[in-house]
């Protein structure tokens, strides 16, 4: 999911309070804050911006942010109370207190879950179809046997590795048979149909290949009622778009 700064500082900000809440600073901690470090894209230098920042700003901010946002934070803050091993009555009261000035729902904020759960998706799909700058290209093709799969490593960080199999041949039954290589993907858009990922970052071993700049793929994964319909993978660069059918 995307962050611009002012949502970055207060979000860390937010953090960093239950992090002291205690009074102790937990190895485990330390290890989920370097997660979010990596997923939120900031150095330790940007904790101490965030303490300068001010309380009433980032209360504002928090409020203003989506719902999908918020349950992002409200995820990350009890993932940092429990990253040493349980939760303390002052971590509690701290994070309860957060989540009333920012306007979240105390009773259910633990249990609440996005839209859609992207964190192990598998999708088959039987067709697809290949358009270019909206127009169809290529395909139906009767029978081109497909499966998208998006996972993640690491509870409560929003970030992703999507790939992409043919299933018409024997070695896709081992998983060998590749069709896109993994990309590393985030969440930036989330609604109750629909979830769109984008790529960032870049393969260290592309030496500027378009294929190796993440940024150039997306998917989009279309699902009402919370079951796939269909997903749309996106290649930016060449303005095409695979629409894959269940």
């Amino acid at each position: 999911m995307e962050f611009n700064l002012a949502e970055k500082l207060a979000i860390v900000k937010a953090i960093d309070m239950v992090i002291l809440a205690n009074g102790k600073i937990d190895e485990g901690e330390i290890l989920y804050l370097e997660q979010l470090m990596k997923a939120l894209e900031f150095g330790f230098e940007f904790v101490q911006e965030a303490r300068k920042f001010n309380a009433t700003q980032a209360k504002l901010i928090l409020q203003g942010m989506s719902e999908s946002k918020k349950h992002s934070l409200s995820h990350s803050l009890y993932l940092m109370a429990r990253a040493d091993g349980d939760i303390d009555e002052k971590e509690l009261e701290t994070i309860n207190s957060i989540f009333m000035a920012v306007g979240i729902d105390i009773e259910n904020a633990a249990n609440t879950k996005p839209p859609f759960d992207v964190s192990d998706v598998y999708f088959e799909s039987s067709e697809h179809i290949l358009y270019e700058k909206g127009k169809p290209k290529s395909g139906p093709y009767g029978k081109a046997r497909r499966a998208i799969k998006i996972e993640t490593d690491m509870e409560g960080i929003e970030e992703y590795s999507v790939t992409s199999y043919n299933l018409d041949d024997i070695p896709a039954l081992w998983g060998s048979n590749i069709q896109m290589a993994s990309k590393q993907m985030k969440v930036i858009e989330s609604e109750s149909t629909k979830t769109v990922l984008r790529g960032y970052g870049e393969d260290p071993g592309a030496m500027g290949h378009p294929d190796g700049v993440f940024s150039n793929y997306g998917i989009s994964i279309i699902h009402p009622n919370n079951k796939i319909e269909k997903i749309v993978l996106h290649r930016y660069d060449r303005s095409e778009d695979t629409e894959y059918l269940k």
